[in-house]
């Protein structure tokens, strides 16, 4: 999880096989250890990137379109719909929310 991470944090998203080369492992290895965690590939690097997006989210001058394309999300729509997963709400109504608790 933390090569993913760190991956993910450098220069967007990555697909397992590059995941488990970076990691020096065989990307079967990488299902394995994932499933023996009751964890796949896909919710761990969408989780590991809604967690990027929140704390890039935190900085008022960083914008959503910023967020999304620098966590490599296709698109505008789909960091909509995936914060909309994690949160039940908008980037923009998270980051409204997280500067109002911090306030």
């Amino acid at each position: 999880a933390t090569v993913i991470r760190d991956r993910l944090g450098h220069v967007g998203y990555t697909d397992h096989c590059t995941a488990a080369e970076i990691a020096n492992l065989s990307p079967r290895t990488v299902q394995r250890r994932l499933s023996d965690e009751g964890q796949t590939f896909q919710r761990l690097t969408d989780r590991i990137r809604f967690q990027l997006a929140s704390a890039l989210l935190g900085d008022a001058t960083v914008t959503a379109r910023d967020v999304s394309e620098s966590l490599g999300y296709s698109g505008k729509n789909h960091f909509l719909r995936a914060s909309r997963r994690f949160t039940g709400m908008t980037p923009t109504e998270y980051r409204q929310l997280r500067l109002e608790e911090e306030a």
